[in-house]
């Protein structure tokens, strides 16, 4: 009875649970009003996995949006940004004439089951904050799914890459590159000095008047 009374009432995207449903043969089942007003049911699993987001107006919500700004993959026009990059994610992986398919599929990278429709997807992802965002893993070794993946600049991207350093100072891990820009040192003179210098030292001597100018650019 505690489990029930802990799910009622919960909300999960936009689904809000509002009573027990009869089980199924998947398991226990839960009545749930949508926030567009329509009333559905899901599994508990789903639910608490993010599966079930909505009755199905978020996914008719997100595609509609695509196809009136993005266009998708109109027929003769050029396809959406998104698109582009669900059809490149699974080149990497699947495809081995893509350039980049040693680094993904090569590696064991896959596509997780849901991503191999488009629709799905972007009910996951949503669609890209900006043009200068795109596809990214948070760990690089793990595979294309909701819980590994985020639109990133390039800059955050720069962060996550495998051959990104890290280093432990004063209890803290963080990437050379973040640690550069914490210290003001740049990175490629900061991983100069780690190379040379103790700890402490490379963390805390002082730039070079030239060098403090060209930090500030």
């Amino acid at each position: 009875m505690s489990r029930d009374i802990e799910m009622i009432g919960r909300m999960f995207g936009r689904l809000r649970v509002v009573k027990r449903a009869p089980d199924g043969a998947a398991g226990r089942r839960w009545a749930c009003v949508c926030l567009c007003g329509n009333e559905t049911v899901s599994l508990g699993y789903d639910l608490r996995s993010g599966h079930s987001k909505s009755c199905g107006c978020l996914a008719s919500d997100v595609i509609r949006r695509i196809k009136t700004k993005h266009g998708h993959a109109p027929k003769g026009r050029q396809p959406s940004s998104e698109y582009v990059c669900f059809k490149n994610m699974h080149g990497r992986c699947y495809d081995t004439k893509d350039s980049s398919y040693h680094r993904y599929g090569g590696r064991g990278i896959m596509v997780c089951p849901r991503w191999h429709d488009f629709n799905a997807f972007i009910e996951d992802m949503g669609l890209k904050p900006s043009r200068r965002h795109s596809l990214d893993r948070i760990d690089p070794n793990g595979h294309y799914e909701p819980s590994n993946c985020r639109w990133a600049t390039s800059a955050e991207q720069q962060n996550n890459r495998t051959n990104n350093r890290l280093v432990t100072w004063l209890g803290i891990t963080r990437t050379l590159s973040e640690w550069s820009h914490s210290t003001g040192i740049p990175t490629h003179t900061l991983g100069k000095r780690l190379a040379r210098w103790p700890l402490d030292r490379a963390m805390t001597h002082p730039l070079r008047p030239d060098r403090r100018r060209h930090a500030k650019k």
